[in-house]
């Protein structure tokens, strides 16, 4: 247990470490490579812990609730079910739901079988 928590407070000391680093690179006028070479720091470690404080997409821009209204579907529009069927007709694919129109569908299929 205690080398446990001896390698948490390491890693947790490094961290600050950098953090300090990265910090006190943001305040100053130097580029990353010369912060680095002033602090005799690798500039890829640099770089990594950089990247590791870096606020992510979601802290930067948290998302939006939006409210959302339901509504139950129009009875007139037929609604097509996994028990539907599928017609082709000539170059044109038509779906029927289980509730069709009849006398709309004879008119698309004279009106697809003309053209």
């Amino acid at each position: 247990m205690a080398k446990n928590q001896s390698h948490a407070d390491s890693v947790r000391i490094k961290r600050n470490l950098w953090k300090h680093h990265i910090e006190s690179w943001k305040n100053s006028s130097l580029s990353q490579a010369a912060y680095c070479r002033q602090h005799n720091l690798k500039v890829y470690d640099f770089q990594y812990w950089k990247k590791r404080f870096k606020p992510t997409q979601e802290t930067a821009h948290p998302s939006k609730l939006l409210p959302v209204t339901l509504t139950s579907p129009d009875k007139s529009e037929p609604v097509l079910g996994s028990s539907g069927i599928s017609l082709l007709i000539n170059r044109y694919n038509v779906q029927l739901g289980i509730e069709f129109n009849s006398s709309t569908l004879s008119k698309l299929i004279d009106m697809l079988e003309v053209r």
